[in-house]
């Protein structure tokens, strides 16, 4: 269990080291032995920058997920799309 849990730190530091994409995300994943998707949720809290799709902000268990994120700068590019998704 102590190696799973080295292996998940190492992970969370490489990835709040620098921007990663998500590709690269899955790599660094598979590489560590780790899952990619649940160590970086938990990197969040102590993130300078998350990025993520503006369909992810209309989803109710992303923004109480992200909801851990101070000072938010929210840009929404392709604005135009938004009323179409609130109107289903």
């Amino acid at each position: 269990m102590r190696g799973k849990t080295k292996a998940k730190d190492n992970f969370k530091e490489a990835i709040l080291a620098q921007p990663v994409d998500v590709e690269e995300l899955g790599r660094l994943g598979r590489r560590k032995m780790v899952c990619p998707y649940y160590t970086a949720r938990s990197a969040v809290p102590e993130a300078q920058l998350v990025l993520l799709p503006y369909s992810a902000l209309l989803s109710q268990v992303s923004c109480q997920t992200t909801g851990k994120i101070r000072h938010v700068f929210l840009s929404m590019a392709f604005g135009g799309y938004l009323s179409a998704i609130c109107s289903c």
